[in-house]
């Protein structure tokens, strides 16, 4: 939050190579952003290697 502006990142974005035929190819890359909730998902059993976001 900025204020009362809610802010938004991407932690993934997806990345086009190619287009073969009618479908679009590509990959999902982490966008090196860190989410803030990472905490409170790791307080809740779910951990989430430091890779997972570089």
């Amino acid at each position: 939050m900025e204020g009362d502006t809610i802010v938004l990142q991407d932690i993934f974005q997806y990345k086009t190579v190619g287009v073969m035929g009618r479908q679009v190819v590509g990959e999902i890359v982490a966008t090196g952003i860190r989410p803030k909730c990472i905490e409170k998902l790791a307080a809740n059993g779910v951990t989430l290697p430091p890779s997972t976001f570089q």
